[in-house]
């Protein structure tokens, strides 16, 4: 039996985020359970199987980040993704 005050299904953007959020919010323990074991992840799983994660490359997908700003990027209006 455990006891924990923070659990988070699954580990792609979602759940690492909402981890990360977690711990920024003061949990001194957040447990992230996946489905997918290491030896998966070392092969290289099919693409049925598959995160949205993995294929971004790791990457979390967003807009308006730091990143972008110091790249001079400004084309990632709502406007702009509504067309």
């Amino acid at each position: 039996s455990c006891s924990l005050p923070v659990v988070v299904v699954g580990s792609g953007a979602a759940g690492l985020v909402a981890a990360l959020a977690a711990s920024s919010a003061g949990a001194k323990e957040v447990l992230i359970l996946e489905k997918a074991s290491a030896e998966d992840a070392s092969e290289g799983p099919s693409l049925a199987e598959t995160s949205n994660t993995w294929r971004s490359s790791g990457l979390i997908p967003a807009a308006g980040t730091a990143l972008q700003l110091q790249a001079g990027i400004k084309d990632d209006s709502p406007k702009l993704l509504a067309k």
